[in-house]
């Protein structure tokens, strides 16, 4: 069998990032469908970031969201046939859409709050405020090497 030519420790680390993500997104959707909240992990993380930063452009709207062009207006043609967020020309580009969240969104997110809290609570109790400002750099380190801007996504909740 031939050697993967990938650091074996490098390797591990990224599928142990991967294996959370999908386990952690697994985990909240089951837990929105059983609280009967036509809701998926994915579009809970658009209501919030609206909820937390007000109205935005939809290309911002996936800067924050890690998303591409393509996925984030899907995503968003979903969310906006539940009347879950509003899309229409920005006031001062008619070219560029501005993504706004009704108020059965913000509805919808204020009842997913408590199982987002909930669904996170296994990662409070295995670590304290300072193991995860440690972690939360070290992880920072890498979306900075990759050119990700994750604190556009904190600064207004911050």
């Amino acid at each position: 069998m031939p050697k993967v030519p990938i650091d074996p420790q490098v390797n591990e680390f990224r599928y142990l990032i991967l294996a959370i993500q999908a386990e952690g997104e697994r985990r909240l959707n089951d837990a929105l469908r059983e609280r009967d909240l036509d809701l998926t992990a994915t579009q809970s993380e658009v209501l919030e970031i609206l909820y937390e930063g007000g109205a935005m452009s939809q290309s911002e709207l996936g800067e924050r969201l890690v998303c591409t062009k393509g996925n984030i207006s899907r995503l968003l043609d979903r969310m906006e046939a539940k009347r879950l967020i509003r899309r229409s020309p920005t006031p001062t580009d008619r070219r560029r859409t501005q993504v706004t969240l009704t108020s059965d969104g913000q509805q919808c997110i204020e009842e997913a709050f408590e199982i987002i809290r909930d669904s996170l609570e296994p990662i409070r109790t295995l670590y304290s405020n300072r193991e995860l400002r440690q972690l939360a750099e070290l992880l920072g380190r890498i979306t900075q090497a990759f050119g990700i801007d994750v604190e556009a996504r904190f600064r207004q909740a911050g």
